[in-house]
């Protein structure tokens, strides 16, 4: 399995348990087997509404679901959100957090975890 990033692995595992090929998968995904390839090797961002349809295909249940985000969480590159509904304060906040975020200890980053777990 070299090569492949965590959500390839999960997908390929994914395949396996469900007798499928790469093409079986590319097909039920509606993409070629070139691009299927490419996302499972990390050269092309996996496209976030896979999820939701590879949870419907699979009809995996919520764990397993959980697991395919967290595997979508790793091989992400860019998050892009869009920040047009919020206002002046919100948009300050969010843009200051997304800047300085790569100064931010462990410690601290387990603490925003808390207060948004609380949530």
């Amino acid at each position: 399995m070299k090569g492949l990033t965590t959500y390839g692995k999960y997908l390929r595992k994914l395949r396996v348990d469900n007798n499928e090929t790469l093409k079986d998968m590319a097909i039920n995904l509606g993409i070629s087997v070139a691009y299927l390839s490419a996302v499972e090797l990390g050269k092309r961002e996996v496209p976030s509404h896979w999820n939701s349809i590879i949870k419907e295909l699979y009809k995996l249940d919520d764990s397993k679901f959980s697991e395919l985000l967290v595997e979508y969480s790793n091989s992400i590159s860019d998050i892009k959100f869009n920040i047009k509904n919020y206002g002046e304060q919100e948009r300050r906040v969010i843009t200051t957090f997304a800047r300085k975020f790569s100064d931010l200890t462990a410690e601290q980053l387990k603490e925003i975890e808390t207060i948004i777990d609380e949530k």
